[in-house]
C-alpha cells in the first residue's frame, strides 16, 4: 500500500516539474565562480 502511495506522489511531482519546464520561455543555468582561477587574488597572465 505504501509503495503505491510513493509512486503516486513521485509521479505527481515529476509531472509538475515537466509542466513547469515546458511553459518556460528560457532555461537559465547558473554557476558560481567563487573558486580559482575566477576568484583568485593573484593576477594571471
Amino acid at each position: 500500500m505504501m509503495n503505491i502511495f510513493k509512486k503516486t506522489i513521485f509521479s505527481v511531482l515529476l509531472s509538475l516539474l515537466v509542466i513547469g519546464n515546458v511553459n518556460a520561455d528560457k532555461i537559465r543555468i547558473g554557476t558560481e565562480g567563487a573558486y580559482p582561477p575566477w576568484n583568485s587574488k593573484k593576477r594571471s597572465r
